[in-house]
This record gives C-alpha cells, sequence and structure tokens, in this order.
C-alpha cells in the first residue's frame, strides 16, 4: 500500500510534558534509517571484511518541509534549533506512530511576498526511536 503524503503528521513535546501538539501542514517530508556497521575483520583470517550481525549504530533523520498550525508552534521549533536543544516527536505515518528525541539539524524558512511561510527542516534521531 502506498502512503499519501496526507496521513504524515509531526508532533512535537516542546514542553516535554507528554503533550504532543501538531506542528502543521506537512508538504514534503522524506525518512532515511540509517545503520552504520560493526567492522569485526582480522588481518589474520580473511582478505575479506566480516561485519557484526545484529549489532551497529542506527539513526533516524526526517527531513520535513512545512506550514506551521500556530505561531506558538513556529517558534517552539526556532527556539529548539535555535538553543541546540532536544526534544521529543511524534511521526505518524498513516496510523504508524514513530516516537522518540530529536534534534533540529538545520532549518530554514522561505517567505515569498505576500504568501504564506514554509520552512524546512531536518530532525535527527538522539537515542532509540519506537514504532520502527
Amino acid at each position: 500500500m502506498a502512503l499519501n503524503g496526507h496521513s504524515v503528521g509531526v508532533a512535537l513535546d516542546a514542553n516535554r510534558d507528554g503533550i504532543f501538539v501538531d506542528i502543521g501542514g506537512i508538504i514534503s517530508n522524506s525518512f532515511t534509517l540509517s545503520n552504520s556497521t560493526i567492522d569485526i575483520s582480522s588481518k589474520n583470517l580473511t582478505q575479506w571484511r566480516n561485519l557484526m550481525d545484529g549489532e551497529g549504530l542506527q539513526t533516524l533523520e526526517i527531513n520535513v518541509e512545512c506550514i506551521f498550525s500556530t505561531n506558538v508552534v513556529f517558534r517552539q521549533i526556532t527556539t529548539i534549533a535555535n538553543q541546540n536543544l532536544i526534544r521529543p516527536f511524534q511521526i505518524d505515518r498513516d496510523g504508524e506512530i514513530l516516537s522518540g528525541n530529536f534534534y533540529v539539524q538545520n532549518y530554514a524558512e522561505t517567505s515569498p511576498d505576500n504568501d504564506k511561510l514554509t520552512a524546512t527542516f531536518t530532525l535527527v534521531s538522539d537515542g532509540a526511536v519506537t514504532g520502527i
């Protein structure tokens, strides 16, 4: 089943009180799950690389382009980005909820004359992400 972009949402718990607020309308998004390997090769055993099975460092990056739902959410995201803060986010992908702490790695906004402000930012996971 293909996921429709309208069925993806991002919510923020800016105050770390367990209350998640939808950040607004998602225009586009992308998800990247990275797995860093652990190399256990030995020069004595083989000329080929050996990797440790089932181990490694995982990170999740989520790129979001959105229109903020309120000025409050806009200020919360920009404050988190400006102050290098890590906060809980929830990502709803057609009912599949991904939850974890994320860092705003980069933030940019576009505001054409007499048009809506859109923002693009990248969330990078800090610790485990549930729901994957």
